[in-house]
């Protein structure tokens, strides 16, 4: 069943892509008048909706517009919901096998863009300057990846005070899916804290 959601979620996502290429031309030069009044519109939520037509089309400059969102819009829902957008781009690159012969045979992304996207994420994390909201979306986004920093990053934030936090958290671990969670999940699932023992458990249930 949760691969089924994540198969409709990803299925999702890629309408939308065709549905925001249609709006964006070929490329950054040919991003739509509309498209790019709703990057500059006043409104937060016109921008977020922004993000949700450019989140998923495969092309650099989406991601280069998804980064700079994070790095300059000041409202922090939309910095939030552009940080979390990239989670789609960390999972086609985990989904990517990039030490074959020829070398875009299996990759959804290209590894550069893979790469940048992963390493953006983590310093988002680790400057003292962003908000919690926004570690935790950078933290979530990555969660696909499995290697010992990924790792550590959903660790060290399982192991801060915030409520939220811990949440994010358990929600990576899921996405994550490695055996080194399976107890933290397991002794979550009894949480006296009810929202605490929902996420363990859906968390569980991705792995």
């Amino acid at each position: 069943r949760v691969m089924s959601q994540l198969a409709n979620t990803i299925e999702d996502m890629e309408q939308a892509a065709q549905a925001a290429q249609a709006l964006a031309g070929e490329g950054e030069g040919d991003l739509s008048p509309r498209l790019m009044n709703w990057l500059a519109d006043p409104d937060p939520r016109v921008r977020i909706q922004a993000i949700e037509e450019i989140s998923g089309i495969r092309e650099e400059w989406a991601i280069t517009r998804l980064i700079d969102l994070t790095q300059h819009d000041p409202d922090l829902e939309v910095r939030c919901a552009a940080l979390s957008s990239m989670g789609y781009y960390v999972y086609l690159g985990s989904c990517s096998v990039y030490d074959e012969d020829p070398p875009d045979l299996f990759q959804e992304i290209p590894q550069q863009d893979f790469e940048r996207v992963c390493n953006f994420l983590l310093s988002v994390y680790r400057d003292p300057d962003r908000a919690l909201d926004e570690k935790r979306c950078a933290v979530e986004a990555q969660s696909y990846v499995m290697d010992d920093t990924a790792e550590d990053v959903i660790a060290e934030l399982y192991g801060r005070p915030e409520k939220e936090a811990k949440l994010s958290a358990l929600r990576a671990m899921g996405r994550n899916g490695l055996a080194r969670w399976e107890e933290v999940l397991r002794q979550e699932v009894y949480s006296a804290d009810l929202d605490v023992q929902i996420e363990a458990i859906e968390a569980a249930g991705e792995m």
